[in-house]
């Protein structure tokens, strides 16, 4: 389904077509579909590999989709970012490469994605690792947030628990930041997940939204108009 999904995108959306908004419009051609090779690729890449006990095979897909966190992180420089799960520490990583920013890894314990999250960021003294219960993650994440104040960016992935996401998302939709930038894995990847995703974009506080096919990104920023694309990527 997602390859009919992705064709006719590249038929339909690809290059930004319909897009009169100045923000979507250079969200979608300098972030989303920058081509330049950003110096950081490759030292993040090298970084990785060089973690002990830490096994990658750097799938093509998933290199694409990192990348683009690396520039949503070089291009809006968070304060600190927060995310939540542990299925994917590469994608957390890039986003710390790209914005070098303080962030808060909240998580349920999971030996296998634990190990992987302690070892790819062994030596990174930004990254608080918090191993957590199911239950404990929203009151660990108001404890950080109490301290540190709140991110401006957020990453979910698609490990966490369906209702979780629901309340993360409630959570997020709180903040005061002039500007917020919300992350979500797998919006796609089931049927339950895309369910989700259309009831995240239609809250009033969540402004602008791209749906990537492979991952969502929501903007809450009160000087945008409401407008949700769907892009090819």
């Amino acid at each position: 389904m997602n390859k009919i999904k992705r064709i006719y995108r590249w038929i339909r959306f690809r290059h930004g077509h319909g897009v009169h908004s100045p923000f979507a419009f250079s969200f979608i051609n300098d972030i989303v579909e920058e081509k330049n090779i950003y110096y950081g690729y490759s030292d993040v890449e090298t970084k990785i590999r060089l973690r002990k006990n830490y096994s990658t095979n750097f799938k093509k897909k998933s290199i694409k989709i990192n990348q683009l966190y690396f520039r949503i992180g070089n291009s809006f420089r968070p304060n600190c970012v927060f995310s939540f799960g542990s299925q994917n520490p590469e994608a957390i990583f890039y986003l710390h490469e790209g914005c070098k920013a303080q962030i808060h890894s909240i998580f349920e314990s999971n030996k296998k994605n634990t190990d992987n999250l302690l070892s790819i960021f062994e030596t990174e003294t930004k990254v608080r690792i918090h191993e957590t219960v199911i239950d404990q993650i929203i009151s660990k994440s108001k404890s950080e947030i109490n301290k540190y104040g709140a991110p401006k960016l957020i990453y979910i992935d698609n490990s966490i628990d369906m209702h979780l996401k629901q309340n993360i998302l409630n959570e997020c939709c709180n903040f005061q930041h002039e500007e917020t930038i919300i992350i979500i894995d797998g919006i796609n990847d089931s049927k339950e997940m895309n369910l989700f995703w259309e009831k995240a974009i239609k809250n009033p506080s969540n402004t602008v939204s791209f749906d990537l096919l492979c991952t969502g990104i929501i903007i809450i920023n009160r000087k945008l108009n409401k407008q949700d694309y769907k892009l090819f990527f």
